[in-house]
């Protein structure tokens, strides 16, 4: 018996490193897409050789050459000239209060470094006001989304933008309700041509928030891109750094198995969403909602008491 206990937790050790190392696309369709965030776009279904690179929480406040956005930003240009023919660019989920902190420090004038941004081809969404838990919100979470939303337009709309609008949200740290929802299905700017809200999660994701492995990190992605992958990496301090030294390798390796490494929504361009999950029925979404609003309250709360 003692035996038999010990095999069942070595197979289910196993079956846990496996879905962490290496989850596979039903956990994204199946489970995670209806529990974490109803109608959120995973990944692409397409045949093509090709991903799309987001990066969040940017852009770094640090001035001069330890600026992590800029960084960030002078590897995917190294590469870009090294590789004409598989260019990569990406999407950056800004934060609309740092955005603010870094116009404030150059007199109101637009950020050079998020402007940066779309000089270099790449697409700007919207990650809200500040890097916190967007389900606990409530009643603040449109007036948060707007304001980073105007406060995104005048960069996007910068002359030679290949992105003219601000179209995709990404909600701090995932979760989602049917008020976040329907905040989206009334603002024109994120509907998709199908006229559904553009909100945006990923099936790469190398936990690179809670894991300062960047060695790990590679190898996740490498391990887990597919046609259709849509990456996540963070930016600003210690986590843009680490992505930084991630996309060096990272980049070559696409390059050498010939993907394209491209915006959201060049990605969508390209292929369908997958997991565009409409969610639970009424009173089951209800008690959704309140599990994600305790989980997050729960890791706040334990967040703060490791602080103290």
């Amino acid at each position: 018996m003692k035996k038999r206990r010990q095999f069942i937790v070595l197979v289910a050790a196993i079956g846990l490193l496996i879905t962490f190392c290496a989850p596979p696309q039903w956990l994204f369709t199946r489970v995670v897409s209806p529990v974490i965030c109803p109608g959120a776009v995973y990944a692409v279904n397409t045949s093509e050789q090709m991903v799309a690179l987001t990066i969040d929480d940017g852009p770094d406040l640090r001035v001069g050459e330890t600026n992590s956005t800029s960084q960030i930003l002078n590897v995917l240009r190294s590469h870009n000239q090294a590789h004409p023919d598989l260019p990569a660019h990406a999407t950056f989920f800004l934060i609309g209060e740092q955005v603010r902190t870094r116009e404030a420090a150059q007199n109101g004038a637009l950020d050079a470094v998020t402007a940066r941004i779309i000089e270099e081809g790449h697409e700007i969404g919207n990650h809200l006001e500040t890097d916190s838990a967007s389900i606990l919100l409530g009643d603040r979470f449109a007036s948060e989304f707007d304001a980073t939303h105007q406060q995104l337009v005048p960069y996007a709309q910068s002359p030679g933008s290949r992105y003219p609008q601000v179209s995709w949200f990404r909600p701090g740290t995932g979760w989602c309700d049917r008020a976040m929802i329907n905040t989206l299905s009334q603002r024109d700017a994120y509907l998709s041509q199908q006229g559904v809200p553009n909100i945006a999660l990923g099936s790469v994701w190398p936990y690179d928030t809670a894991l300062s492995w960047p060695a790990f990190s590679r190898w996740f992605i490498r391990h887990n891109i597919q046609p259709g992958s849509i990456i996540i990496l963070h930016d600003s301090d210690s986590w843009g750094d680490r992505t930084t030294q991630v996309l060096q390798e990272v980049l070559q390796d696409l390059t050498q198995r010939s993907y394209s490494v491209v915006p959201l929504s060049k990605l969508l361009s390209h292929g369908q969403p997958v997991a565009l999950s409409q969610g639970f029925p009424e009173p089951v979404e209800r008690v959704r909602e309140r599990l994600a609003t305790g989980l997050e309250m729960l890791r706040l709360r334990l967040r703060q008491t490791g602080e103290q």
